[in-house]
């Protein structure tokens, strides 16, 4: 019995020599069941750039550690290269130190192993870190906008997003990468970074911070209007400024009413000067003209008080003369200085710091100038409490010349009405000529001195009784031109 027991066993050892020799004649080797990889569950970035990778374990047993694959995206990628082989399958997550991710996006996959790390499983799934990009500011609609790319993994779109500025979340819940943040203010400073959470289960990720000033732009400090000039056929403004305001330039408006709505005429680009000017043609000077300062968005950031071009005029009976003029600014009072030139002379100050927009005068030479002085040309200047200076249009009033030449005369020498020379009133007279004429059209008179009378004789002796006619020709010293004629009666008592 013993002998056939060990016969027994020396057929089984021979069996399994045979099938070691009959394995041993086929091309392959036995390997260990291959262990499935752990599933990454977060990549988060911190504030250097380091990226945090979480994963949960793998479901294979007996796994003895991990093996971690990055691949930088970036210009020299060089595709997925080992990180470490060194992670013990206790672990469930790891910081790689060497990561920028603040500034390029990171891929990461895992492998498990058992044993060796060359008896490693197939790498998992690529998972890529969150990149959000520099934030850019539109100073015109007063908005962030912020880009990011999307995150890779968790097996498909699987990502929503969430926006955090200074760690508080935003009410953002969207696939989109992109988004406007247009609750900023100018001057303050935000930190932005952005969640990505798993549709279907707790997973998440963080992208890298990004931190942006919201520029401050510098409001104009100064904006007035210092001058307007009318010169009756354009308006000039002159207008103090701020060079350093952030400005695209600055813009005349004009409005018929002083709280309507003002169009735009004209536009000054921004320059490094601290004044600028308009010049508008006077078509329809009595309007209200602003200058507003325009920022880089077309957009008014500021403007002057409405003003209003001085426009004087007058009435007139006779010698009697009323001048009015409307006010220039319309904010607070104002005091006028009126300038005077008679005849051509040259402007000088007639009237000085009156508050009232009229003045009375009678031209006959009691005010100023004299009986003959022909020509009065005004200017009035308003001031306002600002110092800001207004200057009206000139107007120019020229005296009708006043001509009496008797209709009768007595030359027979008693001392009474014995000659014939005509008045001229409110002139000064230059190139005059009076002649007389017979019923015949003979010439009995000619003079061309204003001083000179006619006293009824011709060649020596007087003339018949009867009718004659005149003829009366001057030009002031203004250049009015005057000619009349008409009949004179010589009579003889």
């Amino acid at each position: 019995m013993y002998q056939a027991k060990l016969i027994g066993i020396m057929e089984l050892r021979k069996g399994f020599y045979i099938l070691l020799l009959f394995l041993g004649s086929f091309p392959f080797t036995l390997k260990a069941q291959q262990p499935e990889p752990p599933t990454i569950t977060q990549l988060i970035v911190d504030e250097q750039g380091r990226v945090a990778i979480y994963w949960n374990e793998s479901p294979t047993p007996g796994v003895t550690g991990y093996i971690l694959y990055r691949d930088p995206f970036n210009e020299n990628d060089p595709g997925f290269i080992p990180l470490t082989y060194d992670i013990p399958a206790s672990a469930y997550f790891y910081i790689d130190n060497t990561a920028q991710a603040n500034v390029e996006v990171y891929s990461y996959r895992m492998a498990a192993y058992i044993g060796d790390y060359e008896n490693d499983g197939e790498p998992g799934e690529p998972h890529s870190t969150i990149f959000l990009n520099a934030p850019t500011y539109d100073t015109c609609s007063n908005q962030v906008q912020l880009n990011w790319s999307p995150y890779m993994g968790w097996g498909g779109d699987k990502a929503v997003y969430e926006v955090f500025k200074n760690d508080g979340e935003l009410a953002y819940d969207d696939t989109d990468t992109s988004f406007y943040d247009n609750k900023v203010t100018p001057g303050e400073t935000y930190t932005y970074y952005i969640k990505a959470d798993h549709r279907d289960n707790s997973f998440f990720s963080y992208s890298n911070r990004v931190t942006l000033t919201i520029p401050e732009l510098k409001t104009p400090n100064t904006l007035l209007i210092k001058a307007v000039e009318n010169t009756g056929t354009e308006v000039k403004f002159t207008v103090a400024v701020d060079p350093e305001a952030d400005l695209s330039g600055h813009q005349l408006g004009y409005s018929t009413t002083v709280q309507g709505v003002y169009e735009a005429l004209l536009f000054n680009p921004k320059n490094s000067e601290n004044t600028l000017s308009f010049t508008q043609s006077a078509t329809n000077p009595s309007g209200f003209y602003k200058v507003s300062a325009i920022n880089s968005c077309n957009k008014p950031v500021d403007s002057t008080e409405a003003v209003r071009p001085l426009i004087l005029d007058y009435s007139q009976q006779d010698l009697d003369v009323v001048l009015h003029w409307n006010t220039s600014f319309i904010e607070g009072s104002e005091t006028y200085d009126l300038f005077l030139s008679i005849d051509n002379s040259g402007y000088f100050k007639q009237e000085s710091a009156f508050n009232d927009a009229t003045i009375n005068y009678t031209l006959d030479g009691s005010s100023f100038g004299d009986a003959n002085s022909e020509q009065f040309c005004f200017y009035v200047v308003a001031h306002s409490a600002q110092g800001q200076q207004s200057t009206s249009n000139n107007i120019c009033i020229t005296r009708q010349p006043k001509v009496y030449v008797p209709t009768a005369f007595t030359p027979n020498g008693d001392g009474i009405n014995d000659f014939i020379k005509p008045e001229i009133l409110n002139v000064s007279v230059v190139n005059y000529l009076f002649v007389v004429y017979d019923r015949y059209g003979g010439k009995v008179f000619e003079t061309k001195n204003t001083e000179d009378k006619w006293w009824g004789r011709a060649n020596n002796k007087n003339v018949s009784e009867g009718a004659y006619l005149y003829y009366l020709e001057f030009k002031t010293s203004q250049g009015v031109e005057h000619k009349q004629s008409g009949a004179i009666n010589v009579v003889y008592p």
